[in-house]
């Protein structure tokens, strides 16, 4: 099945739509923080722009990827949010990054839910994994209330070792 296209997917707090080319500047600046390193950062201008472009092909090359978060109140693009399956990958992964100041507010949970739930009904992917660099508590945080289990470790492609979250079957 190749995935519909997204346009917007909306919670009570957020917009979650396809990535735009003015995202990049949020982008670049949050893979231009220490924060970043969970997310293979951090990265410089020009390596932050290859990474952006990367995630723009991702949409075309599977029909699906990471949404820009935007929050409702502000206008305000407050992180990514979504699946991620590059060559490499053991299946689907749902996942998240706030950027700075968005921290702690629910978030990511409150994008993730939604995602996952688009992923099932819109996307007809209800088996989803999220993968977590280790001794990222924040991410393992979010997926705990997600209700989703460690299955195992793993170590990508790149040589990142990361942990394998299990999240719970969503109906179609």
């Amino acid at each position: 099945m190749t995935p519909t296209p997204m346009q917007i997917v909306e919670t009570d707090r957020l917009i979650l739509r396809r990535p735009q080319p003015q995202d990049l500047d949020a982008f670049t600046a949050y893979y231009a923080t220490d924060r970043s390193a969970t997310t293979a950062g951090p990265l410089d201008a020009p390596a932050a722009w290859k990474a952006f472009a990367t995630e723009l092909g991702h949409w075309q090359m599977r029909g699906f990827g990471m949404a820009s978060v935007i929050e409702k109140a502000s206008g305000t693009l407050i992180g990514r949010c979504g699946l991620w399956y590059p060559g490499g990958w053991p299946e689907p992964e749902l996942g998240w990054t706030l950027y700075d100041g968005a921290e702690r507010k629910g978030y990511a949970t409150e994008a993730a839910i939604a995602m996952r739930s688009h992923a099932a009904t819109v996307w007809g992917l209800p088996h989803l994994i999220s993968i977590i660099a280790l001794g990222n508590t924040r991410s393992e945080a979010v997926a705990t209330r997600l209700g989703a289990q460690v299955e195992s470790d793993w170590t990508s492609p790149a040589g990142r070792n990361a942990r394998i979250w299990r999240h719970p079957k969503v109906s179609e």
